[in-house]
């Protein structure tokens, strides 16, 4: 798992977001070519984690995603990445991803759930 952070300097940034994890997570669900967010590296399973450094774990997926998008262009975004070869080194790690890992499972059941039945109409 990693942390990254992109500045978001236009809208709209083409990504289409869900909430995850009993709507505690926001997660991006599409990415559309050729938006910013595209050329940002965003990807479908990222997880939306702090707006201008300011983190946002103890708020509702809605309350974050408003903090997210109420904000002045330019403006910094955090996301986290998970990666399927996750490991952790030592026991402070391992806690600490007890977490990130519940958080991940839950984002790969919500993107698994939502290619199987999407809840908004396909352009195509």
């Amino acid at each position: 798992m990693r942390d990254f952070e992109v500045e978001i300097s236009e809208r709209p940034l083409g990504v289409k977001f869900a909430h995850a994890d009993h709507g505690e997570t926001v997660v991006v669900h599409l990415v559309l070519e050729g938006r910013l967010g595209a050329k940002l590296g965003l990807e479908p399973g990222d997880v939306l984690m702090a707006v201008n450094g300011v983190p946002l774990a103890n708020k509702s997926s809605a309350q974050a995603l408003d903090e997210f998008r109420s904000q002045a262009i330019p403006y910094k975004a955090t996301f986290r990445r998970f990666d399927e070869n996750d490991e952790y080194d030592n026991e402070e790690e391992h806690s600490e991803s007890d977490k990130a890992m519940h958080q991940r499972e839950e984002v790969n059941h919500l993107l698994a759930g939502l290619q199987v039945n999407p809840h908004y109409k396909s352009d195509k």
